[in-house]
């Protein structure tokens, strides 16, 4: 046996002891993001960056620049960052303003439109004839520069990011590209959303 053949037939041998102990691999981590994993928002772990102010379109304080960081505080909370008002995407805000999980006191949930025709009136009556479409009653629809938030780092090709949050910590988050949100995706997203909920 020359010693090429040697080294294939020990690190078989070496692979089929490690494998007969029942060792298993450690199980990956779920994933938070979507398919490609498109850096966007603060990751897993850290402090949501802070407060920031959008102007509101839906509810008592409409035409009003709000902090709904500042409102929720330590509430857990569902953030969505959006650039389109696709169906699917209405979908998402459809499925999310019926959420009510009785392990939550106060599950506070807004969606912050991305846009440069922020200050269109159009573009916000545009916004606003979705929840009136379906009778938004928990979620608050906001809008604000395409930018998105000082210090969030909201990626420009990221169409959805989704960031849920509790005593200001992100516990979990999705972000989708425009072409990733399918009705597949959305339907896994739904399924998995009321699993990652704080307990509180």
């Amino acid at each position: 046996m020359n010693r090429t053949s040697l080294g294939i037939f020990l690190g078989c041998c070496f692979c089929g002891l490690w494998c007969s102990t029942g060792v298993a691999a450690e199980p990956a981590a779920p994933r938070a993001a979507g398919p490609h994993a498109l850096a966007s928002g603060p990751a897993v772990g850290e402090k949501l960056p802070g407060p920031f102010d959008s102007t509101q379109l839906t509810g008592p304080d409409a035409g009003s620049d709000v902090c709904l960081y500042c409102r929720f505080g330590e509430s857990p909370m569902l953030a969505l960052f959006v650039r389109s008002s696709s169906p699917e995407i209405v979908r998402l805000l459809r499925e999310i303003d019926r959420l009510n999980p009785p392990q939550a006191k106060e599950f506070g949930r807004f969606a912050v439109f991305l846009s440069d025709q922020t200050g269109e009136l159009r573009y916000r009556r545009q916004i606003t004839k979705i929840a009136n479409q379906h009778d938004f009653t928990r979620i608050i629809l906001t809008t604000m520069p395409a930018k998105g938030p000082n210090h969030y780092a909201i990626a420009a090709d990221a169409d959805l990011t989704i960031l849920l949050a509790s005593e200001t910590t992100v516990r979990a988050k999705w972000v989708f590209r425009r072409e990733e949100i399918t009705p597949e995706a959305i339907s896994a997203l739904l399924a998995d959303l009321p699993k990652r909920l704080p307990r509180k």
